[in-house]
């Protein structure tokens, strides 16, 4: 729940193994707290990157707040910009699901949810987690890169793995998905 601040990533037993080959890094942290309540927060992925691919180039994104035309307008200029490059960029969005019912609701909601995300149907994502009040953190910025996706030739989304917080702890009373 805290801002965090790593200046050397190699030395940081919270990164991997110390003194492992690959760059030095700095890393920094930033909680979204509501309240006094962390929800997570926008570099939960850089030391997966960091492991997986030391040499890559992030731009993080975080997107605050809108509606479906904002996302529709900001996933065309990022488009347009992904398309004026010669080498078009990985994109990556991270987002937990659904928070704090029932196992079997849960996974009733966010079966909802990913399936509009395997379509790659921004629209019905947004129709979707609004009907249905899923607590999706990062519904706006999966609508911005589903709309972004199709708009550089995307068909289809591919579900890698699902699971929620049950799956780890055991307690099915409450889950957030992932």
């Amino acid at each position: 729940g805290r801002p965090m601040v790593v200046p050397h990533t190699a030395q940081e037993p919270l990164f991997g193994k110390p003194g492992r080959s690959g760059p030095d890094r700095s890393f920094f942290c930033v909680p979204i707290l509501i309240g006094r309540k962390s929800l997570g927060a926008i570099e939960v992925e850089l030391p997966f990157f960091a492991e997986l691919a030391p040499n890559s180039r992030i731009v993080g994104i975080a997107i605050g707040g809108g509606n479906l035309q904002r996302c529709r307008a900001f996933a065309s200029g990022l488009a347009g910009v992904i398309r004026s490059l010669r080498t078009p960029p990985l994109l990556v969005i991270s987002s937990d699901m659904n928070h704090f019912a029932s196992d079997a609701e849960n996974r009733r909601l966010d079966a909802m949810a990913l399936e509009a995300m395997e379509s790659c149907d921004a629209e019905k994502l947004f129709e979707i987690v609004t009907r249905h009040n899923i607590s999706m953190c990062g519904v706006l910025p999966t609508v911005v890169m589903l709309r972004a996706a199709l708009a550089l030739g995307a068909t289809r989304g591919e579900l890698v793995a699902y699971a929620n917080s049950g799956d780890v702890n055991g307690d099915r009373r409450q889950v957030v998905g992932y």
